[in-house]
This record gives C-alpha cells, structure tokens and sequence, in this order.
C-alpha cells in the first residue's frame, strides 16, 4: 500500500516514514506513479512555475544517499514544485525523457527541460535550486 501521496522514495512500505522522521521531514516530493501523472504534472504543467523531478531506483545507491538532501529542498524552495519518479516502476517516463545516470534531476517550465544534473553533487543541486527559484 501506498504510504500516503506524499510518500517519497521508496514510495511504498516503512523507508519512507523512516526518513521522514529521522530527517524532521514534514514535506516530500510526490512521486509521479505512471506516465499519465508525468503528463500532467511535468509535459502539461502551464503554470508559471518550475517542476523540479528526481530521477531515482531502489538498486542506486547515490539516489538512496541524495533522499534526505533532496526533501529537505522542497521545504527550502516552497515556489518550486517537487516531484520524482522510480524509473524502475515507471519506466516508459524513463524512456520518454531517455534517463541514462541515476540519480538524475531535471528542471522543466511549462512542459520543456530547463536543466539536466546526472549523480548526486548537492552543491550543483542547490546551485540549481536557487537559480530556478528566483
């Protein structure tokens, strides 16, 4: 069962709460569990303001270490909206947007790509953050 919609990785079962709590974690990014939610909440988004998604798998131990960082970014950037999707439960978004290196984050307003960052340099992240959230 799905934890809640705001589940984060890992977006079923006891990891999620668990970073959640170890974390003091009170928001999450929502995962975008089939390629008709990627549609609607990143390819047909009109709203003025940036997608941020991450691009993660269970079996990526990058993404596993960049989680906490990376909730702890959609408490920070409140004008951006976060996103992510397990590329090994949705892999037709993977092909779609041709995700080569986990983890992956990417930027997109209005529907296009803005900014593509492969591996988990959280330095390049915030940079990332910052310029898209002004």
């Amino acid at each position: 069962a799905v934890v809640s919609t705001q589940s984060g990785h890992y977006g079923r079962g006891l990891v999620p709460l668990l970073l959640k709590y170890l974390f003091d974690l009170h928001e999450m990014a929502l995962p975008i569990e089939s390629f008709s939610d990627f549609e609607k909440h990143v390819l047909h988004y009109k709203r003025d303001k940036v997608v941020v998604v991450d691009y993660w798998s269970a079996s990526c131990g990058d993404c596993i270490v960049l989680a906490p960082f990376f909730y702890q970014q959609v408490e920070l950037y409140p004008r951006l909206n976060f996103f992510e999707v397990d590329v090994d439960e949705v892999s037709e978004v993977k092909n779609w947007e041709k995700i080569k290196e986990l983890p992956t984050i990417k930027f997109y307003k209005f529907g296009v790509a803005l900014e593509k960052i492969e591996g988990g340099n959280q330095d390049t992240i915030s940079a990332a953050l910052r310029k898209w959230s002004a």
